[in-house]
């Protein structure tokens, strides 16, 4: 397995990824083809992204950048997505590593990021020591 940055040959690969895993539980979310890549599209314009590939194939990537904080710069986690078959092979826990080490040479004072409470990643993330903060996501629909 090797990581490398996403070209724009990727992109359509990832957004098919995206797409899968997202339409499962415990996400249940309605992403299409279209959707999906639009959003990996506007995240290559002006984030890190990394693809895990194997022989031809990608089985996971991770989308990250900065953002400053009043204590300085600040890591975020945009998407890390590893698909079914390939979860709890590292591919994840390598990819995020990846991130770290880049985030860390932009000397960030933390890195940031979301998951779904009721996810695998959610406990993956606590075995890697992120802790759950005090901030609450919040949103009104419309």
């Amino acid at each position: 397995m090797i990581l490398r940055k996403a070209n724009n040959t990727d992109l359509r690969t990832m957004a098919r990824i995206m797409m899968e895993e997202f339409s499962q539980e415990p996400y249940n979310e309605a992403w299409t083809m279209q959707t999906s890549l639009k959003k990996v599209n506007l995240y290559f314009e002006d984030k890190v992204m990394l693809v895990a590939e194997e022989k031809d194939a990608i089985y996971g990537f991770i989308i990250y950048g900065t953002f400053f904080w009043h204590d300085g710069i600040q890591g975020w986690i945009d998407e890390l997505i590893v698909t079914k078959e390939h979860q709890g092979k590292s591919i994840g826990k390598n990819l995020l590593h990846h991130a770290e080490i880049d985030l860390k040479s932009k000397k960030v004072k933390r890195i940031w990021l979301m998951a779904h409470a009721d996810s695998k990643a959610s406990s993956f993330y606590d075995k890697l020591d992120y802790k759950q903060t005090k901030f609450v996501i919040r949103q009104k629909e419309f």
